[in-house]
């Protein structure tokens, strides 16, 4: 196929917008080979113009104005008034959000409505509770009912609309929910206040972080784009869950998980998940030199013997993310 052919394929598919400039991109880059790993492709696909960030620092600004509204005119408002002006005007941008969300062109508009929704729904359902005296037996409580709604709302809005913005509070709001219903389950009970309980539940979170991150490595468009931050935020959240359980149990086990990030990398391609897994393995080396090793051998001995491991990690990982990371 002639070269001039090809480009008037482009700028055919370009000018009936057919596909996005974001997409026709991404298709040459990964023709030549300049596509990074799915780290990389939060920041390759999905750019915001200037007008979009300046529209986001808009909406930022308009949260924080209601919140100081609110907060500063308390007892002059009625209830009625902080209902509105909060849980109303969250429902106001969610259902202009759904009005503009189709067509491309105004992606950007619908995202930071929606982003502005997001932000207000728990703060209106808040003040809604205060407002209405709905009682809970705990603030644990309150926020697991909350967070419950606001999954249903942005789970369901996810569902129809497939935005980033709905897909990242969706997560936001299940992590919540997540984090407040064991914290309310558990209550009191003094086998689970403790550093390890809070330990392995991060932990488990990150897990679920890593395969959320691994199956939109399988989807295509923006949703696509997020695999690389959910990979991140998964390894940080899985190995620092891991290394602050402690005890030799706990110190015995992080070093296979840690391993297993490090091996998980070069499969994914993801050199975020290369760059933390070395940085949590040097962080587990200084633990157990300052924990098991420094008062049998001295510091200055320990010192160097951990100094000569972590140059062996930093060695091993560019090793092995110029061989297995592209």
């Amino acid at each position: 196929m002639e070269k001039q052919t090809v480009l008037n394929q482009i700028r055919s598919l370009a000018g009936t917008k057919a596909a996005s400039r974001e997409e026709i991109l991404t298709v040459v880059d990964e023709a030549l080979g300049l596509s990074d790993s799915y780290t990389d492709s939060f920041m390759s696909r999905f750019k915001l113009s200037v007008s979009g960030i300046v529209s986001v620092i808009g909406a930022l600004i308009v949260f924080i104005g209601i919140i100081a509204l609110v907060v500063q005119f308390w007892s002059g408002f009625s209830g009625t008034v902080k209902i509105g002006i909060t849980l109303g005007v969250s429902a106001l941008m969610l259902i202009s959000a759904l009005l503009v969300s189709y067509g491309r062109e105004k992606s950007i508009l619908s995202e930071v409505l929606f982003l502005l929704s997001a932000l207000l729904l728990p703060v209106g359902l808040f003040v809604s509770a205060h407002v209405l005296n709905i009682t809970v037996t705990n603030g644990v409580a309150l926020q697991t009912s909350i967070a419950l709604i606001c999954l249903v709302v942005f789970g369901t809005l996810f569902l129809l609309t497939r935005r980033i913005v709905s897909m990242i509070f969706t997560t936001v709001f299940a992590t919540w929910l997540y984090f407040a219903f064991l914290v309310w389950m558990v209550g009191s009970n003094p086998l689970f206040a403790d550093r390890v309980f809070f330990s392995l539940i991060t932990l488990i979170a990150g897990l679920a972080y890593l395969s959320i991150g691994h199956f939109l490595s399988k989807s295509e468009g923006q949703l696509g784009s997020l695999s690389g931050a959910f990979l991140t935020l998964g390894t940080i959240a899985f190995l620092g869950g891991g290394i602050a359980v402690g005890g030799v149990v706990g110190d015995s086990i992080f070093i296979f998980l840690v391993a297993g990030i490090i091996y998980a990398s070069t499969w994914f391609g993801s050199r975020s998940m290369l760059v933390f897994g070395s940085l949590f393995l040097m962080g587990y080396i200084l633990k157990l030199t300052s924990v098991y090793f420094a008062d049998s051998v001295g510091w200055p001995l320990a010192l160097v013997v951990s100094g000569f491991a972590l140059i062996g990690v930093g060695y091993m990982g560019v090793n092995i993310g110029r061989r297995f990371i592209k």
